[in-house]
């Protein structure tokens, strides 16, 4: 019975502002008579009803703002358009969203907003205000200088959709996610080949620059320390010092060294390395150790290779020769 009142509703002339509200008073009725429990007008009713959309909060916002849209039957949404461009949407869940949202659109205009679904569709009578989105700008940057690939943190308001960032009309594509904090601030690298000048900012808004920043020498590298300073191949080696960042290589007297960096620089004894000094080499320049690394050598293809052991972070015995210990300590079968 439901269902033949439902259809008569759907046949009958009616202007469709007022279809879905006649379909929502036959229902209410026909509950009454069936003496099932009572229906509310902003409940969702079943399939075969049109949309109802009462409101919609805010009235206004920038493209890319979030609205809620309240009604009946909001359901089986296949689009929402403000003023007839389509918008991304999220439909109604019992659980998580009990509401139906959509986005501004980037290239919307003012206007009515349409709900289309599978059982029709309907139309604001209140039009939707889209305020366009204010240019960036860029209130400080930090530090005020630097050489290349350092960091500068960038702060403003309306730093959102950015097309490019140049530091002097040299691009860098090395930033923060800008809507991480709703487009007031984000980090980015200065660029290799980047000069003096000012840094640009150009987002589909609008276009920044900031004052001119200053691109300053990377810094020499110098080595202060080693720890230790002696050791076979695979030994750990901790080297201290000035500038050593963006190292781009290290090697134990001309045999080249794999490396890490973590504040100080963390280093292997390479296979096949001799006592010499370490040389560091970086974007800024080379620095080369004041002391040499004494590099011991584990001997192979002998009966009996020397046994090396590490006391008080000497290694004996010392030895230059492969199988004929000299001097230092001896143990069982190297006696």
């Amino acid at each position: 019975m439901y269902t033949i009142v439902s259809r008569i509703v759907k046949s009958m002339y009616i202007d469709p502002k007022l279809r879905s509200w006649a379909g929502i008073g036959l229902s209410l009725t026909l509950a009454s008579i069936l003496g099932v429990e009572r229906l509310r007008a902003d409940d969702e009713l079943p399939p075969g009803f049109a949309p109802v959309l009462t409101r919609f909060e805010p009235v206004s916002g920038y493209p890319g703002d979030t609205i809620v849209l309240f009604g009946t039957n909001l359901v089986q949404v296949k689009a929402v358009r403000f003023n007839d461009v389509d918008a991304v949407f999220i439909p109604k869940d019992p659980l998580f969203n009990p509401e139906l949202r959509a986005v501004v659109p980037k290239n919307a205009s003012s206007g009515p907003i349409t709900v289309i679904t599978d059982d029709g569709e309907v139309t604001s009578e209140e039009a939707f205000t889209v305020i366009p989105r204010p240019a960036p700008v860029v209130i400080d940057f930090s530090p005020k200088s630097g050489p290349e690939n350092s960091s500068v943190n960038i702060i403003g308001e309306h730093l959102l959709d950015i097309v490019s960032i140049q530091f002097n009309g040299v691009p860098t594509t090395q930033y923060g996610d800008p809507s991480m904090s709703e487009g007031r601030g984000f980090p980015v690298r200065v660029p290799k080949g980047a000069t003096t000048g000012p840094i640009i900012i150009v987002t589909e808004d609008g276009r920044v620059e900031t004052a001119p920043f200053v691109v300053t020498a990377v810094p020499k590298p110098t080595i202060l320390s080693m720890n230790p300073t002696e050791g076979i191949p695979g030994t750990a080696v901790m080297i201290r010092g000035q500038n050593l960042t963006r190292v781009k290589s290290v090697s134990f007297n001309g045999v080249n060294a794999t490396f890490s960096e973590f504040g100080d620089l963390l280093v292997r004894v390479p296979e096949g390395a001799t006592t010499g000094p370490v040389r560091v080499e970086t974007e800024g320049g080379v620095a080369v150790s004041a002391q040499s690394f004494t590099a011991h050598v584990v001997c192979r293809g002998h009966s009996r290779p020397v046994s090396l052991v590490s006391i008080g972070g000497r290694f004996y015995p010392g030895n230059s020769r492969c199988g004929q210990p000299s001097g230092g300590i001896r143990f069982g079968s190297d006696l």
